[in-house]
Formats: C-alpha cells, structure tokens, sequence
C-alpha cells in the first residue's frame, strides 16, 4: 500500500509530485484492553516513522518501547543539560584534496552527560520530533561563532564552519534574522559561516527553504544542501533553490569505487551539474583511499570523513588547524 503512493502524479508534462506516506502497525496483544490503546500506540509508530530516513513504516513492539521510554528521558533531560551546556561542538575537518589542506569543518553535536557521551542517534530524533532541536540548532551555532571568534582574538587563520539546521526551522519566519543575529553578536565574517539543511519533500517546505537560501544568500551567508541524493526532490532543488554547494551523501561511496558503476555514473553526472550550476561539491563519509582517487577521477576535490579525522574536540580542531596539511593522507 505504501508502495504505490511513491508513484509520481501531476497535472502535465512540466510538474510531478510525490506524495510520502508513513504507517504504524500495533498487533493486538493482552498489553491493550482497549481499542483506543492499540490506535494509540498504532499512531506514536506512525508518527515515529516520519522521523526515520529508511522505514516508511514502524511496529509496535519492545523495541519501540524502549525508544518511547528513552525520549522520555531525554525530553525531560534536555532543558537542564541545555543550561549546563552538556551539549558540545566537536569539528570534523573538510578536506581539499588538491593539497589535503583543512579548508572547513562541519559542526557536530556531542552530549556529555555524567561523564560519558550519549550518541547522537539516542537524542537527535527525539528532539526532531519534538522540535526542540531548534532550540539546539541556535545553541550550536552561538557556540560555533563563540569559538571562531576566539581563534581570530588569538591571530588564528579562521575557517568556514558548516552547522546543521533541522527542517523543523522551516515554519519560522524570522529564522533568517535570528541567524544573522547571532553572527553579528559576534562580529564574525558571514563567509565564514553555511547553514546545512537537509532535503525536503514538502512543497510548502521547498518554497520557504527557498526563501531562506536566498535570504541568507544576501546577507553572504552561504548555504548547504546536506544528504543530496537520498530524497525524490533533489533534482527539483537544485533548480529551484540558489544553494553555494551540497553534500553528496555517504551511500554513493558505500555502493563502489568502480567509476562505471551506476551509482558512480550517477555521482559523476550529479558532481558535474552542481559545477555547472556554480555550486561546489563535497563528498562526505570518506574513509578509503580508494574513494579518494575515485572522487578526484570525477572532480569532487572536497572531502570529509573518518579518512581524514573523526569529529574532533575544539582544543584537537586547534591543533589541526595549526598544522593545516594531512601530508600523510596524500593519495596519486
């Protein structure tokens, strides 16, 4: 049944849509008593669902009340560790692989709670689905200019930092200015700060996404299109919305190293268009040298990922960045 509603529709030649549906599935079991239990637990695995990138459907099961009684706990955790700051930036470096100079990194968040790290799949999609990840989104990105403007207070040679903004920002009419805001409060060279959003299939969403990239684009904000490539609408959004460069997701290199490869082929084509649309390319979850030489074959000079160095704590990030070149990491 889902299946089909993934067949496009649309009323001529010019336009298509897809409609994204999701489901949730509650076996009846003597854990419910009653009807309105089982339709409730059936719509929390729906709207679970919408949350998770491979499962357009979920079930009720143990599994899924564990995950239920988890953001419980993270909901309830999340303000105070907000205010402690217990959430931290780690920086993972982005890559020319002309020279393997550190020419930016993506800003990732890390929760250190009691001592030990919570993972990121733990409280994430929790906060997505409860949209207080808007409320961490800001908090990064204050950290983030807090901590470049400290490397420029210290004669440090700045780079661009990459911080993640979830879709959930989308129905926020000043997100545009609040960033801004930010970035001025303190006194940081916009060029040195992307926004990375991630794909939506949403009409509604795709023209306020636009909006925002072109706001930002004036304010000489740069922007990122991060996953491109695992959604129907990416071909739609990079014709339709001016974003400076898009990360090409991770499952392109899983797939091969063989450039005659169909996804390899598809990479290539996706790579040569952004360049003739003048967006930049960057190839994240590298992690081989074989993918190094593969992406330079098709010409994606950028590049991020545990080849390189995992997300790096603020003080290694430094140190990184006073040494700048992976000369050990060069590959022919």
């Amino acid at each position: 049944m889902l299946q089909g509603t993934y067949i496009p529709y649309g009323s001529g030649e010019e336009e298509s849509y897809r409609i994204c549906a999701t489901a949730g599935i509650c076996p009846g079991s003597n854990e419910f008593h009653k009807t309105e239990q089982i339709v409730d637990a059936a719509q929390t695995c729906m709207n679970m669902a919408r949350f998770m990138k491979h499962a357009p459907y979920l079930v009720y099961d143990q599994q899924i009340i564990r995950m239920l009684e988890n953001a419980r706990h993270v909901e309830l955790a999340f303000p105070e560790a907000l205010a402690r700051e217990e959430f931290q930036v780690y920086y993972q470096p982005k890559v020319s692989l002309l020279n393997n100079e550190v020419i930016g990194a993506e800003a990732l968040c890390r929760w250190i709670r009691d001592g030990k790290v919570v993972p990121p799949d733990q409280f994430i999609p929790v906060l997505e689905r409860s949209k207080l990840i808007c409320d961490l989104d800001f908090y990064m990105l204050e950290h983030v200019c807090r901590d470049i403007r400290g490397w420029i207070d210290m004669g440090g040679k700045p780079v661009e930092i990459s911080t993640n903004f979830s879709r959930m920002h989308l129905n926020n009419p000043n997100l545009s200015r609040q960033i801004v805001e930010i970035i001025n409060r303190y006194d940081i060279p916009h060029e040195l700060i992307i926004v990375e959003l991630t794909e939506t299939t949403s009409s509604v969403h795709m023209k306020r996404m636009g909006e925002l990239v072109s706001k930002l684009k004036d304010e000489g904000i740069r922007t990122s299109v991060d996953d491109f490539g695992v959604g129907y609408s990416s071909m739609s959004m990079l014709r339709d919305i001016p974003f400076s460069e898009i990360k090409i997701d991770r499952s392109f290199l899983t797939y091969t190293t063989d450039t005659r490869d169909r996804s390899a082929v598809m990479m290539k084509h996706v790579i040569s268009m952004a360049s003739e649309l003048g967006m930049r390319c960057i190839a994240e979850g590298v992690e081989t040298p074989d993918q190094i030489r593969m992406l330079k074959e098709m010409d994606c000079l950028r590049a991020q990922g545990f080849y390189f160095d995992k997300p790096l704590p603020k003080e290694a990030f430094m140190k990184r960045l006073r040494m700048r070149v992976y000369s050990e990491k060069l590959v022919n």
